[in-house]
């Protein structure tokens, strides 16, 4: 009697159940967006994230690259001299912060049976090249950062240490620091060999940051998870041959496109003015000052920054509202459109708690199912997270209940009031 009643309720209404249903459905992929955004302000990534104060940071960049004949250009010894000078000044400067940080790639053979570390990775297609002996490497992510660096950014190692002073000067072996993700793969001690501005270097593992270590630069938010992080060197030596000549411009060329971060005392004017000095001081190319704020990597990042949690609360409340109000609607026009089906059920003898029980049922299936659908394609998306569950459940809790409760008031009515409906 119950299927048979559900069967009739639900053929009968069939457009309203299938609306409903993909209302609910729209709805709930739209509260697990905004509950996704939510969770994020409580994770890792944010609270890493918050540390970033990318309004105070000021970036240099030059054309120095678009030299034509760069590595000629700095075979004469003066050039690559004033080059290194700048640098040093920069460093050497009370009036602000310097943040020596860029990126660039090492080439290395696979040895770990992975491709996650690889620039390109996560677009698909990992960056690679092939040696006339037919060997493999692979572009791995790798950020150079300077002394300051993981002061001001406030680094932290979960294993091993981080970079010290000495870290910083040649040495045959290279320091490294890599990011949570090689902690299944490398230990601390290890050495591995990379080519770096097409220079074969040796490097050592020293530590791993912790997770959701973030920098930011050339205005972007990057998680340090899948890099390694290796110290940008000071050489004082002079170079003798045309591919050391390539390797110290290019490294120095790097150097000085960092970022500046200004004392209070000191504006972005002063300091203009300072590396136009310097700039005719030793003949630089071109050296210009720009304040880039931090273009963040996904939605959920830059709607955090324009959204604090409590706008998404509201707005999560909001949907939930919304859905609420349309599960009512919906309910009071089925109702009434098969109130009169109830009276003449109850003629014939029906059962109320029958009539209830299948009435309740199909509006349950309706919403279980927009419900679940939602759920299956925010997994999918990977923008699942429990509090959506937890929020259905209390959705479904507090709308059943209402139906319950019109349902019953309805049934409660005199014959001919059923008699008398649509």
């Amino acid at each position: 009697m119950i299927k048979d009643i559900t069967k009739y309720i639900y053929n009968t209404n069939k457009e309203s159940f299938i609306i409903h249903c993909i209302i609910l459905l729209t709805g709930f992929i739209v509260m697990g967006i905004l509950f996704n955004n939510i969770s994020f302000f409580y994770n890792n990534q944010k609270q890493s994230i918050d540390r970033l104060d990318t309004k105070k940071e000021y970036q240099l960049t030059n054309t120095i690259e678009e030299i034509q004949n760069f590595t000629e250009y700095f075979v004469e010894d003066a050039h690559l001299e004033n080059l290194k000078l700048f640098y040093n000044a920069l460093n050497n400067n009370n009036r602000f912060i310097y943040l020596d940080k860029f990126e660039q790639c090492m080439y290395m053979e696979n040895h770990i049976g992975t491709n996650i570390f690889a620039c390109g990775y996560e677009d698909g297609n990992p960056q690679y090249y092939e040696e006339e002996d037919g060997t493999i490497k692979y572009a791995i992510k790798n950020v150079t950062i300077g002394k300051n660096c993981q002061d001001y950014y406030n680094f932290k190692a979960s294993e091993g240490r981080l970079f010290e002073e000495d870290d910083f000067r040649l040495n045959s072996t290279i320091p490294v620091i890599l990011g949570a993700a090689y902690k299944e793969f490398y230990n601390i001690g290890d050495i591995f060999v990379g080519e770096y501005l097409n220079q074969q270097k040796e490097y050592e593992v020293i530590g791993f940051l912790k997770d959701d270590t973030a920098i930011t630069i050339q205005g972007r938010v990057i998680f340090l998870d899948r890099y390694v992080i290796s110290p940008s060197i000071v050489i004082d030596s002079y170079p003798t041959t045309e591919d050391e000549i390539f390797y110290q411009a290019a490294s120095y060329v790097e150097k000085i496109e960092g970022n500046v971060v200004l004392t209070e005392d000191y504006d972005v004017a002063e300091f203009t003015a300072f590396i136009e000095q310097l700039t005719n001081k030793y003949s630089m190319f071109d050296i210009q000052v720009i304040n880039r704020n931090a273009s963040l990597q996904n939605i959920s990042l830059i709607m955090s920054c324009y959204m604090g949690k409590d706008m998404f609360f509201l707005l999560s409340g909001s949907v939930f509202l919304i859905l609420t109000v349309i599960n009512w609607c919906f309910s009071i026009n089925l109702f009434k459109k098969i109130s009169n089906f109830f009276g003449v059920q109850i003629i014939n003898g029906g059962s109320e708690k029958v009539i209830f029980i299948a009435t309740i049922t199909s509006i349950f299936i309706c919403i279980l199912l927009g419900v679940i659908g939602s759920i299956c394609i925010l997994i999918y998306n990977r923008w699942f997270t429990p509090i959506v569950l937890i929020g259905a459940v209390v959705y479904i809790a507090f709308n059943m209940t209402l139906n319950a409760a019109i349902l019953r008031k309805i049934l409660n009515k005199d014959i001919d009031y059923l008699l008398r409906s649509e």
